[in-house]
């Protein structure tokens, strides 16, 4: 071991604590403009040295580039999205059945609700880029975890085959003009579910870049009567793209039977029109979480 990766292992988790401090204490935004900025950039290079295995938060280890590792702030942080980790760690419990539909290449949350269900509970993660689907499978031998399948599917409103973008992390089935496309299977997660036997997913996670109304529509009888805890990314400008908006699409998960909450680094708070949250992404749950309910 050189002095600089001596010096680099010994230093990185005070850096870390550093970059979560301010993350908690800044608006998410203004933490991202920071670690673009000349300064971002070569806290960044330091952290993330090259492709490597990175050592995480909970133990959990993930073989990123250096760019994943500084765009998720697994670099910064050791781990990324904290205040929706936070959500996943308090509501998941041993037993438990999580689907995550859109693990990209590292399944962070996907690898932390396996922790939280343990070996009686199951995780299934949906990653349709074969690219990617193919790292992700990496991620888990690598944490060794046994409760957790990688579907290579795109969920959406029924089984067929359709365009996917291959625009990084931000690839989808709506976002299909920003890159190139490849083809992939889609199915619907009711008939995933049904199909299956899977008699209930307790935890629901939907991150799919604007194709949410497709999710939502081919999973209603799953939300309905099996889904207790939503989180979803809402992107009024991605959900445009797919002829709905951030509003229509949280009326429609309330009609579902949902109480919805922006995500503030204080914790849940109830939503009503005009509030939206600190992350991109929003909780929803089928009982009330907080006693200021609208």
């Amino acid at each position: 071991m050189t002095i600089a990766s001596f010096m680099r292992s010994q230093l990185m988790p005070l850096a870390q604590l550093a970059c979560k401090f301010v993350y908690r204490i800044l608006p998410a935004g203004v933490c991202t403009r920071i670690a673009g900025s000349r300064l971002g950039r070569v806290l960044g290079a330091w952290l993330a040295p090259g492709q490597a295995v990175y050592l995480c938060d909970f133990g959990i280890k993930l073989l990123l580039s250096r760019e994943d590792a500084i765009i998720s702030g697994i670099a910064y942080m050791g781990q990324t999205n904290p205040f929706e980790t936070k959500l996943v760690r308090q509501y998941l419990k041993p037993g438990d059945t999580l689907f995550q539909i859109g693990a990209y290449r590292d399944g962070w949350l996907g690898l932390v609700g396996s922790l939280a269900v343990g070996r009686e509970g199951s995780v299934t993660c949906f990653e349709p880029m074969p690219e990617y689907a193919e790292s992700l499978r990496k991620n888990i031998a690598l944490n060794n975890s046994q409760n957790i399948l990688v579907e290579q599917l795109a969920v959406s409103d029924a089984r067929g085959k359709a365009q996917f973008s291959t625009a990084a992390n931000n690839s989808s089935l709506i976002l299909t003009r920003q890159s190139g496309n490849v083809t992939v299977e889609t199915i619907a997660l009711d008939e995933y579910v049904m199909s299956r036997g899977i008699s209930r997913v307790d935890f629901l996670i939907v991150d799919v870049e604007g194709a949410e109304p497709l999710v939502l529509r081919g999973a209603r009888r799953t939300l309905q009567t099996s889904v207790s805890f939503l989180l979803m990314e809402v992107i009024d400008d991605f959900l445009r793209q797919a002829n709905s908006s951030a509003e229509e699409i949280i009326q429609d998960v309330v009609e579902l039977g949902f109480y919805p909450y922006i995500i503030t680094r204080r914790g849940l708070v109830a939503w009503a029109p005009g509030r939206t949250s600190e992350t991109l992404n929003m909780f929803f749950s089928k009982r009330p979480l907080v006693s200021n309910e609208p």
